[in-house]
């Protein structure tokens, strides 16, 4: 009731300058409002239903694809299922590198992790690993340390011989996601402005590669 009287009571001074901050809130508001349903909408795409089933030691031992010499580590949002990124690698080049490390960066919602859960590693056959590195939100993800911890576990990866593979989304408009057409509009605006991923985790450029994932909201 005393926040509705002192609503009313500055009501006559929006016209005089008062929609300025009532303006720049409702911006605030719907970007963040948009950034986390498109977030939402990618995940599901991406990494839904749809890769779960796959089995990837399967796949890489299928006569169909190359073992070539060296290691890669593909960085993926989902600590379960395979990753298109990895599937379109696989489609387009046919081989797989003799190590690969599936590796997830997972924020807890706490300040700090503590460093002997730091990392937790799974072998899936076939020269084939998951990884999840955990940190708390005051933390900043670190590549390089995560990946000497993996090999000193077993896994023959060197880091400063390794291929990163990192996802690039290029959204697309006019698909059935339950957004408006603003947001999905809105959204690409924002994907194609924000920091790409492979240099918050400030890996060298000459290891990585991007795969284009175009994805239709």
């Amino acid at each position: 009731m005393f926040d509705l009287g002192f609503f009313a009571a500055n009501l006559p001074k929006f016209f005089d300058g008062g929609w300025v901050p009532l303006a720049f809130g409702a911006t605030l508001l719907a970007t963040m409002l948009t950034w986390k349903a498109g977030r939402v909408e990618i995940a599901d795409k991406i990494y839904g239903q749809a890769t779960e089933g796959l089995q990837l030691a399967e796949i890489a031992k299928s006569s169909h694809i190359v073992r070539v010499p060296g290691s890669a580590v593909f960085m993926v949002a989902s600590p379960v299922g395979t990753p298109l990124a990895l599937l379109h690698h696989l489609k387009a080049s046919k081989s797989l590198q003799h190590t690969v490390v599936l590796l997830t960066i997972a924020t807890a919602e706490v300040p700090t992790h503590p460093d002997d859960q730091r990392l937790t590693i799974e072998e899936l056959g076939e020269g084939v690993w998951r990884a999840i590195g955990r940190y708390g939100y005051m933390e900043s993800p670190d590549v390089a340390d995560l990946c000497a911890r993996i090999a000193e576990q077993g896994v023959p990866l060197k880091a400063s011989a390794t291929t990163f593979y990192f996802n690039r989304e290029m959204i697309l408009t006019g698909g059935d996601a339950p957004m408006f057409e603003w947001q999905k509009s809105y959204y690409a605006f924002l994907s194609r402005n924000a920091q790409p991923v492979k240099d918050y985790y400030a890996v060298m450029p000459t290891q990585i590669i991007e795969i284009g994932m175009p994805v239709q909201l």
